[in-house]
């Protein structure tokens, strides 16, 4: 349906997948972030919050204080959970 390496982020919100790709928006109702992990097969999606994942190719900064993933090319920010945090930073060898 979509490739991966298009995807920018994914959110869900309210029983809806958000899919948001470098050209379009796409919403699919009643599919999860899991399930779409698992479908994706990919190393390059790092979880940021319960309802957020982001491709890692298009990551320009991650403000740790104060929670945030700035993405490139003006794709905006997603905000990282708290519980993701320090997952985060292992993730992409940030030291503490």
């Amino acid at each position: 349906m979509v490739r991966p390496e298009t995807i920018v982020y994914v959110e869900s919100l309210s029983h809806v997948l958000h899919i948001y790709t470098i050209k379009d928006h796409l919403a699919i109702p009643y599919k999860t972030l899991n399930k779409l992990l698992q479908d994706v097969e990919s190393e390059r999606f790092l979880q940021c919050s319960r309802n957020t994942v982001v491709n890692m190719d298009y990551i320009s900064h991650v403000d740790f204080t104060n929670q945030y993933i700035i993405l490139e090319k003006g794709y905006g920010s997603v905000e990282i959970g708290g519980s993701f945090k320090n997952k985060i930073k292992r993730r992409l060898g940030v030291k503490k």
